[in-house]
C-alpha cells in the first residue's frame, strides 16, 4: 500500500464519520474534494515522486483535517489528528499549511481538551511525526512546534509529559542533524534564504545564516533562555502576539535538552562551520552552567549539570578554555567542601572517570591544560582529588573495622549516578560504590597514561610524574580493604599498568616503588625459612627496594594474626598479575627482575606446601595443624608432636581453600581459564587438581606453575639487555637459594620429594628427551638427598628457550653452574652435573656453531664425572661424546667401528633384557645415538664402516621391541640413500646394494607395519636414486631384491589363501573357520571368532602386495629407459612380462570374492601407467614392439578374466566396474600410442570384452541407459573403425551381438552403431549381419528387425534381396513375437520390388508358404496375401 492509498483511506474514514451528522457537511465536502484530488493522480503518475508530492501536498488534501479539528465531535477530532499524523509522517503537508496545523494542534491540546489524556497523547504523537518527517518544518512553524512541545512537557498527565520530553529530545536532534545535512549539500543545490521576521535577526549573524542553521541557532537560544527562566522572544514572535502566557521550561529538562544538543554538535564539522555557536556557548551556555553550579544542592540538578559539563569539556575543551577551567575548578571545589554530599562527589568522580576512560581525551586535557603554566592542571588535579577522596574513605572504613568486622570493599551493580535522571534523591548505602568509582577513575587514569606514553613519550612522562603516586596510594588503600574478586581484577591490573608505563618511559624508581608494593602483597607475610633469601635485599631504611619488599622476601616480620600465614585471593591475583607483567612486558622491569625471581623462588615453596595440604585434605588425613593452606612446614615439622600449628584448628579443613578456588573460578583469569575455570572445562579442572576426586574444585597449584613455565618460555622473545638482566638476577637468587636448600631438614626433603613427584616433577633418572619442553626441563630430576631450588631449574629452562642467543647468557649461566659443580656438598654437585650436562647436550645441537668451543670447554670439565656407571649412563656418555666433539671425533676413523658395534649391541640387549622397561630404555637411547650419527655426522663415517652402519640401522628396523623405532630406522635407510647421492659420499655400487638389500629384507618382514614402510621406502628410493646405480648394479638388484620382494609377497599370499581355504587339522577339529583365530588357553587350543573387517594376515599381505605393485609401476614409469639396458633383450622382456603378469593378476582379482579393491585398482591403473613409459625404450625398435605386444596380451588376459563367466560370482559389482573403467582407460591409451606398434592389437582385447560379461549397472539399465563400461567399450570400438576398417569393426559388433552378453540398452546401442556403418561393409559382412539380426529379432528384439530391413533394402541385386528374405523367413519360421512378425511383414514387402524373381516352388516360395501357414499375425497373413495377388497378376499378365 503506497502513500496515496493510505491518505485516501484516511479521508474516506473522515468522510464516513462526517456523514453521520448533517452539521458536519463542511467536513464531508472537504474530505470528498480531497479524495477527488487524489483520484486526479493517474496510475502511471503514482510511480513519480514529484507528481505524488504535488498532489498530496495540496490545500484540498489538508483542509478536511483542519476543518474536522474545529468541530465538536470527539470522533472527528480524533480522526483529524490521526490524519494529520499520517500526512506528517509521509511529508504530505504543504509548507504554507504547517503553521495552521501546529496552531490547530495547540488549540486542541491546550484548549478545552487539556484534560483529555488520550487526545493529548495523539497531539504529541502528531508533533513527533511533524518533527521527524516534515521537510518544510522551519521558521515560525518550527517555533510554534517547539512552543507546543514545551507546554506539553508540563501537562498534568505523566504519560503526556514523558512523550513530550521524548519529542523535544527528538526535535533537538533533528534540528541539528538538518544543519549537518545542509552543510554537506552541494553549493549549487543551496536553499535560497527565505524572508525572515525581524525577530529572526535578533541574534548576531542570524540573518546571514542558511535556513536550517538559523533555525538551530534560534532553537538553541530559546532553550538557553527558557532554562535561565527568561522569555524566548523567538517563540513569542512566532505565536503572533497572542495573549497566551509564555511557555515555561523546567530547568532540569532544559539541561537535558542542552545535553542532547551538545551531543549532536560535532566540533570537527558543524561547530567550526558556524562560529555563532561559539558565541552561544560562551555567552549563554557556560554562564548558565556556572550559575547553577554555584547554587548546587539538589541531586537531580547536579546529575544534569554533571552530564552537560562532561560533554562540554570533552567536546569543546580546546575552544572554551577559560570557561572549562572555571567549570572544572567548580567541580573540584565539591571535593573541598567542609561537608560534601557523597552523592554529588560520586557524580563528579563519574564525570572525571568518563574523561579518563577516553585515553585520547585525557591526553588532550593534559596537553592543553597541565602542560600550560598558567592553566588549571585538569589531569593532575583530577587524579589527586579522587586519590585523596578514596584514601580518606579507606582510612575511615579501616577505622570502623573494629566496629564493623565485614566492612570490606566489594563489587557493586549500582547503576551510574549520571544515568539516574528519573531519581530525585540518591540511593542509600553508596560509600562502597563511591570507592569503586574512584578506583575505576584511577585505573582509567593509569591506562590513559600508558596510552600517552606509547604515542607521545614526553606527554606520557609528565602524566606519569603527576599521577603515579596518587594512583598507587588510592588503589593500595582500597586493596588493603578488599578481597572481592571483581575489585581485585580492577585494582591489581591498574597497578601493573603503572609499572609497565614507568618501565616504558625509563622511570626505574617508579618501577621499583610500585613493584615492591605488589611484591609485598603477592605472598603471605609468614613464609618458611627456605623461601626467604637473606642478603639479597637490604633491610628497611637502606637505599634500594622499599621496606615492603625487603620484609616479605628477606626479613621475617612479626605476625599480627594467623591470617598472615594463609594464601588469600589477593596473593593469587597479584601473583597472576606479576607473572603476566613479566611475560608480556619484560623490558620494563630492569633491576626489578631480582625481585621477580625471588618471588618465583618463594612461590615454588609455597605451592609445594599448598599441594601437600591439598593432597592431605583429599586423602582425609589432614590434621588440624594443616588446615591453613600456607604454613611454615619447617617449623611444623619440629613441633608436630606437641600439636602446635595453625591457630584455626577448629575450622573445617577445606573451607578456606574451597572458597578461594570458587572465587578464582569466577574471576576467569587467563591462567586459571586455561585450566578449566569455565564450566566447559570442568574435566580439565579436575585433572589439574592435586589429589582431588570427582567434583573437586580446581587446584591453584597447576595454573600458577603453568604461568611460571609460560614466563620462562617467553624469554625467547626478550630483548638482549632484558635477557641478561633476567639471567643475572636468576643466578644471584639461585646461588643463595641453593645454600638455603642445604639447610632444610630431612623430613622436609622427603615430604617435598613425594609431593613434587606426584604433581609436576619427574622422578626418572634421565629426561625422556634432551629437549623435553619448558615444563619438563624446568623440573629436572631430583636427588634423593636434595630438593634443588626451583629458581636453579628456572635458569636452565630459560636457557633452553634461548639457545639461539646463548652468547648473551653464557657468562651468568656458566658461572652459576660451574660454581655448583665444585661445591663441597655431593648432592649439589650431583644436581649441577646432571642439569648442566643435559643443557650442554642440547646446546651442541641448538646453539650457534661459533659457541661450540665455549660449550665444549665446559663439557670437558664435566665429562669425566664418575657418578654414572650403568649401561644407560654409558650410552648417555656416548651420546654426549658424539655431541661434544662432533667434527673432530676420531680423525683416524678407528673409533667408528667400535661405536657401531656398541650401537649394534643395543638391539641385542634390548631383545634379551630381563626387564622390558630396561630393554626399551636401552633401545631408545642407543637408537638416539644412531639418529644423531645419521643426522649430523654421516659424512664423517668412513667408507669402510658405511656398510656396517647400514646393517646396524637395518637391525634396528628389524627388531620387534618397539615398532616406532623400526619405522624410524626404515626412514633412516632412506636418509643414507640421500647421503649416497651427495657429492661428499663415496661412489660405489656396493653401498647402494647394501641399502637396497636391507630394505629388501625388511620388505619381506612378517611385521606388517615394518614391511609396508620398507616397501614404500624401497621403491621411492629406487625411483628417486635409481639412476645413481650402474647397469651392473641393476642387474643384481632386480632379481635379488625387487622381484624377490614381489615373489615373496605373492607366495605368502598364496599360502595364506590356501590356508584359509583348507584350515589345518587343529582348527578343523575345533570347528574353526578362516575367520577363527587360535588362542592359547590352558592345555587345549581354543579359537576366537575374528570379525571380517579385522586386519588378517592375508589382508595385510594384500596391502603389501598393493604397495609393491605401485612401486614397480613407479620405477618402470621413471626408469624404463635405463632398465631396458639391463641385460639382454630377452632378460628385459622377461622382467617386463613378470611385471605385467603381476599387474594382470591383480586386476583380474576383481572378479573373485574377497578381492582387495586397492590391489585390483593398482593392477588396472598400473597397466595404464606402464604403457605411457614405453617410448623411453625407443619408438619403432624391436624391443619396444615386443614390450608393446606383451602389454596387449596382458591387457587381453586381464580383460578376459574380468568378463569370464567362470568366476565365482562373489566379486563386488562396484569393484569390477572400477577395474573395468581403468582397463578402458588403458585400452584407450594403448590405441593412442601408434608410434609404439600397431593399434590393431587392440582388436583382440575389444573382441574379448564385447563377447564377455561386462557386468551391468542395475540402476541405469532400469532407466534404459547404457552402463558406463558398455558405453566405453562401444565407444572404443567406434574409434577404431577407421583404423581396422568397416568390415572388421562391424564384425566386432556382430560378435558382441552374437554373444548376447550385453544388457538390453547395450544391445540397442550396438545395433545403432551397426546401423550407422553396415552399409559400407563388405557383402559377406552384410550377409552375416543379416543372419545375426534375424536371430536377434526371433529372440524378441524388434530394433534388430528394423535394422535387417534397412540392410536388405539397400542391396542393389534382386537375387541378393531374394536370398536374404528367404534366409530370414526360414530363420524366423515357427517363431512368434513382434520382432518375428516385423521380419516377416517387411521381408514380404521387400519381395514386392522383385516380383519377377519369385518363382513358384522355389525355396523362397516354400518359405512364403511356411510363413503363411505358421504365422499367427493377421498383419503377416494380410501382407502375404497382398503379395500373392500382385504376384498372380504379374504372372497372368506375362501369360498374355
Amino acid at each position: 500500500m503506497d502513500t496515496v492509498d493510505i491518505i485516501d483511506i484516511s479521508l474516506r474514514t473522515l468522510s464516513t464519520e462526517a456523514r453521520k451528522s448533517k452539521k458536519h457537511g463542511r467536513v464531508k465536502e472537504a474530505a470528498e474534494r480531497g479524495i477527488l484530488q487524489l483520484r486526479s493522480l493517474s496510475d502511471s503518475d503514482r510511480y513519480l515522486a514529484d507528481k505524488v508530492h504535488e498532489v498530496i501536498r495540496s490545500e484540498e488534501v489538508l483542509r478536511p483535517y483542519l476543518v474536522a479539528a474545529t468541530t465538536s465531535s470527539a470522533k472527528l477530532v480524533t480522526e483529524a489528528i490521526s490524519g494529520l499524523q499520517v500526512l506528517a509522517s509521509h511529508d504530505a503537508i504543504v509548507a504554507s499549511g504547517l503553521g495552521a496545523v501546529v496552531s490547530t494542534l495547540a488549540k486542541l491540546a491546550l484548549g478545552s481538551a487539556a484534560s483529555d489524556e488520550a487526545l493529548q497523547v495523539k497531539v504529541v504523537q502528531a508533533l513527533n511525526s511533524l518533527i521527524t518527517s516534515c521537510s518544510f518544518l522551519q521558521g515560525n512553524a518550527l517555533a510554534q512546534t517547539l512552543d507546543l512541545g514545551i507546554r506539553m512537557s508540563s501537562a498534568k498527565s505523566s504519560l503526556v509529559r514523558g512523550l513530550a520530553v521524548a519529542t523535544l529530545r527528538q526535535m533537538m536532534r533533528r534540528v541539528f542533524e538538518k544543519v549537518a545535512a545542509e552543510d554537506g549539500a552541494d553549493e549549487a543545490n543551496d536553499i535560497e534564504l527565505s524572508a525572515s521576521s525581524e525577530a529572526n535577526a535578533a541574534l548576531v549573524g542570524a540573518s546571514s545564516m542558511r535556513p536550517c542553521a538559523r533555525d538551530a541557532l534560534q532553537v538553541f537560544h530559546a532553550l538557553v533562555s527558557l532554562t535561565n527562566g527568561e522569555n524566548a522572544t523567538w517563540l513569542a514572535s512566532a505565536s503572533g502576539g497572542s495573549s497566551t502566557a509564555p511557555a515555561v521550561l523546567a530547568r532540569d529538562l532544559g539541561l537535558e535538552l542542552l545535553e542532547v544538543i551538545l551531543l549532536t554538535i560535532r566540533i570537527d564539522s558543524m561547530y567550526l562551520a558556524h562560529p555563532e555557536l561559539t558565541q552561544m556557548l560562551q555567552e549563554a551556555v557556560c554562564p548558565l552552567l556556572i550559575r547553577n553550579f554555584s547554587q548546587l544542592t539538589e541531586f537531580s540538578l547536579g546529575i544534569r549539570l554533571f552530564r552537560v559539563v562532561r560533554i562540554l569539556v570533552a567536546s569543546f575543551g580546546q575552544v572554551l578554555v577559560m570557561e572549562v577551567e572555571i567549570l572544572v575548578n567548580m567541580l573540584f571545589k565539591l571535593f573541598d567542601a567542609p561537608k560534601p554530599q557523597l552523592a554529588l562527589l560520586i557524580g563528579a568522580m563519574e564525570v572525571l572517570h568518563s574523561w579518563m576512560a577516553d585515553p585520547q581525551l585525557a591526553a588532550r586535557l593534559a596537553s592543553f591544560y597541565d602542560c600550560q603554566e598558567t592553566s588549571t592542571n585538569v589531569f593532575t588535579d583530577s587524579v589527586a582529588v579522587v586519590s585523596q577522596t578514596v584514601t580518606a574513605m579507606c582510612e575511615s572504613k579501616a577505622a570502623r573495622s573494629g566496629k564493623v568486622p565485614h566492612d570490606k570493599v566489594v563489587a557493586s551493580d549500582q547503576m551510574p549516578f549520571l544515568d539516574l535522571l528519573s531519581e530525585s534523591a540518591p540511593p542509600r548505602k553508596i560509600s562502597n560504590y563511591a570507592l569503586l568509582i574512584g578506583c575505576r577513575m584511577l585505573a582509567s587514569a593509569a591506562q590513559a597514561t600508558a596510552h600517552a606514553a606509547a604515542t607521545d613519550p614526553t606527554l606520557g612522562t609528565l602524566m606519569l610524574a603527576v599521577s603515579w603516586r596518587p594512583i598507587r596510594d588510592g588503589l593500595l588503600a582500597t586493596l588493603a580493604l578488599s578481597d572481592d574478586a571483581d575489585v581485585l581484577a580492577l585494582l591489581v591490573p591498574a597497578l601493573t599498568t603503572v609499572v609497565h608505563t614507568a618501565g616504558v618511559l625509563g622511570e626505574s624508581d617508579v618501577v621499583a616503588a610500585v613493584l615492591a608494593e605488589l611484591a609485598f602483597r603477592a605472598l603471605p607475610r609468614r613464609l618458611p625459612p627456605r623461601a626467604r633469601l637473606p642478603g639479597l635485599f637490604p633491610p628497611p631504611g637502606v637505599e634500594g627496594p622499599s621496606a615492603a619488599a625487603a620484609a616479605v622476601l628477606g626479613v621475617p616480620q612479626p605476625l599480627a594474626s594467623a591470617a598472615d600465614a594463609e594464601l588469600r585471593l589477593t596473593h593469587v591475583v597479584v601473583l597472576h598479575a606479576l607473572l603476566e607483567l613479566a611475560t608480556r612486558s619484560p623490558n620494563v622491569l630492569g633491576a626489578g627482575w631480582r625481585m621477580i625471581m625471588a618471588l618465583l623462588h618463594a612461590l615454588d615453596i609455597v605451592l609445594d606446601a599448598e599441594a601437600l595440604a591439598e593432597q592431605s585434605a583429599s586423602s582425609g588425613t589432614l590434621s588440624p595443624s594443616a588446615s591453613a593452606s600456607i604454613t611454615d612446614l619447617d617449623a611444623r615439622a619440629g613441633d608436630a608432636d606437641s600439636g602446635a600449628g595453625s591457630p584455626s584448628a577448629s575450622a573445617p579443613p577445606e573451607s578456606g581453600r574451597s572458597v578461594l578456588r570458587s572465587r578464582l573460578r569466577r574471576m576467569r583469569l587467563p591462567l586459571f581459564a586455561a585450566f578449566g575455570s569455565s564450566s566447559a572445562g570442568s574435566d580439565a579442572l579436575a585433572a589439574s587438581s592435586v589429589g582431588h576426586g570427582s567434583g573437586a574444585a580446581p587446584s591453584i597449584v597447576a595454573p600458577l606453575r603453568s604461568g611460571v613455565d609460560s614466563l620462562l618460555a617467553s624469554s625467547a622473545q626478550f630483548e638482549p639487555a632484558t635477557l641478561v638482566a633476567m639471567f643475572e638476577a636468576t643466578a644471584a637468587v639461585g646461588a643463595v637459594a641453593m645454600e638455603q636448600a642445604l639447610g632444610a631438614s630431612p623430613a622436609r626433603l622427603t615430604t617435598l620429594d613425594s609431593v613434587k613427584g606426584k604433581s609436576h616433577k619427574s622422578s626418572g633418572s634421565l629426561p625422556s628427551s634432551p629437549s623435553a619442553g619448558v615444563s619438563g626441563a624446568s623440573h629436572s630430576p631430583l636427588s634423593a638427598a636434595l630438593a634443588p631450588p626451583a629458581v636453579a631449574e628456572y635458569l636452565f629452562s630459560a636457557a633452553r628457550c634461548n639457545m639461539s642467543r646463548l652468547e648473551l647468557i653464557w657468562e651468568p649461566l656458566s658461572s652459576f653452574a660451574i660454581g655448583l659443580t665444585t661445591h663441597e656438598a655431593a648432592a649439589v654437585r650431583m644436581y649441577a652435573v646432571r642439569a648442566f650436562t643435559s643443557f650442554l647436550t642440547e646446546a651442541l645441537q641448538d646453539a650457534e656453531p661459533a659457541l661450540h668451543p665455549q660449550v665444549l670447554g665446559a663439557f670437558r670439565r664435566l665429562a669425566s664425572s664418575k657418578f654414572e656407571d650403568t649401561h644407560l649412563n654409558a650410552l648417555s656418555a656416548l651420546l654426549e661424546a658424539l655431541q661434544g666433539v662432533g667434527e673432530t671425533f676420531d680423525a683416524s676413523h678407528a673409533g667408528w667401528p667400535v661405536v657401531l658395534d656398541i650401537l649394534g649391541d643395543g638391539v641385542y640387549h634390548a631383545q634379551h633384557a630381563a626387564s622390558p622397561t630396561f630393554g626399551a630404555s636401552v633401545l631408545a637411547l642407543s637408537f638416539r645415538c644412531v639418529q644423531f650419527v645419521l643426522a649430523d655426522f654421516l659424512e664423517f663415517v668412513p667408507a669402510d664402516s658405511l656398510d656396517e652402519l647400514v646393517a646396524v640401522v637395518g637391525a634396528y628396523a628389524a627388531q620387534s621391541v618397539e615398532v616406532n623405532i623400526s619405522l624410524t630406522a626404515v626412514g633412516a635407510l632412506w636418509r643414507i640413500a640421500d647421503y649416497l647421492k651427495s657429492p661428499a659420499a663415496p661412489a660405489a655400487d656396493r653401498h647402494w646394494i647394501a641399502v637396497f638389500g636391507e630394505l629388501g629384507k625388511l620388505a619381506m618382514s612378517s611385521a606388517a607395519e615394518t614391511r609396508n614402510c620398507a616397501v614404500r621406502t624401497l621403491f621411492k628410493t629406487l625411483t628417486t636414486h635409481g639412476l645413481c646405480l650402474s647397469l651392473d648394479g641393476w642387474a643384481s638388484l632386480l632379481p635379488d631384491v625387487v622381484f624377490a620382494v614381489l615373489r615373496h609377497a605373492q607366495a605368502a599370499l598364496v599360502a595364506l589363501d590356501a590356508a584359509d581355504a583348507a584350515p589345518d587339522s587343529a582348527e578343523a577339529a575345533a570347528g574353526a573357520t578362516p575367520y577363527l583365530e587360535a588362542t592359547s588357553s590352558g592345555d587345549k587350543p581354543s579359537f576366537v571368532r575374528v570379525h571380517h573387517s579385522r586386519d588378517t594376515p592375508a589382508k595385510l599381505w594384500r596391502e603389501s602386495l598393493t604397495l609393491i605393485l605401485e612401486g614397480l609401476v613407479s620405477i618402470y614409469r621413471s626408469l624404463l629407459g635405463a632398465l631396458a639396458q639391463v641385460g639382454s633383450e630377452a632378460e628385459v622382456a622377461l622382467f617386463w612380462s613378470e611385471v605385467l603378469d603381476a599387474l594382470q593378476s591383480a586386476a583380474a582379482g576383481a572378479a573373485a570374492s574377497g578381492a582387495s579393491k586397492n590391489l585390483c585398482m593398482v593392477g588396472a591403473r598400473g597397466l595404464l601407467f606402464v604403457v605411457a613409459s614405453l617410448d623411453k625404450v625407443g619408438a619403432e625398435t624391436p624391443l619396444c614392439a615386443a614390450l608393446y605386444a606383451a602389454w596387449w596380451e596382458a591387457l587381453r588376459r586381464a580383460a578376459g578374466a574380468l568378463v569370464s563367466d567362470d568366476d565365482d560370482g562373489g566379486g563386488s559389482e562396484s569393484l569390477r566396474k572400477g577395474v573395468m573403467t581403468a582397463l578402458m582407460e588403458a585400452l584407450r591409451a594403448g590405441t593412442e600410442r601408434s608410434e609404439l606398434g600397431s593399434p590393431r592389437q587392440a582388436v583382440p582385447v575389444l573382441a574379448t570384452l564385447l563377447r564377455g560379461n561386462l557386468g551391468c549397472d542395475t540402476y541405469l539399465e532400469a532407466q534404459g541407459k547404457v552402463s558406463d563400461v558398455e558405453r566405453e567399450v562401444l565407444a572404443l570400438a567406434s574409434e577404431l573403425a577407421e583404423l581396422v576398417g568397416t568390415g572388421e569393426y562391424v564384425g566386432l559388433l556382430l560378435g558382441a551381438l552374437e554373444a548376447r552378453k550385453l544388457t538390453q540398452p547395450g544391445l540397442c546401442a550396438a545395433l545403432g552403431q551397426v546401423d550407422a556403418v553396415v552399409a559400407g561393409a563388405p557383402k559377406s559382412v552384410r550377409a552375416r549381419a543379416c543372419d545375426v539380426l534375424v536371430a536377434l529379432a526371433r529372440d524378441g528384439i524388434e530394433d534388430a528387425a528394423g535394422l535387417w530391413v534397412g540392410i536388405v533394402a539397400g542391396e542393389d541385386d534382386g537375387d541378393v534381396v531374394c536370398a536374404r528374405v528367404e534366409r530370414a523367413l526360414s530363420g524366423v519360421a515357427g517363431g512368434s513375437g513382434v520382432g518375428v512378425a516385423r521380419v516377416q511383414e517387411d521381408g514380404v514387402r521387400l519381395l514386392g520390388s522383385v516380383l519377377e524373381r519369385v518363382v513358384a516352388g522355389s525355396p523362397l516360395w516354400e518359405a512364403l508358404c511356411q510363413c503363411v501357414a505358421t504365422s499367427e499375425s493377421e498383419g503377416v497373413r494380410s501382407v502375404v496375401a497382398g503379395f500373392l495377388r500382385e504376384w498372380g497378376a504379374l504372372q497372368k499378365g506375362g501369360a498374355r
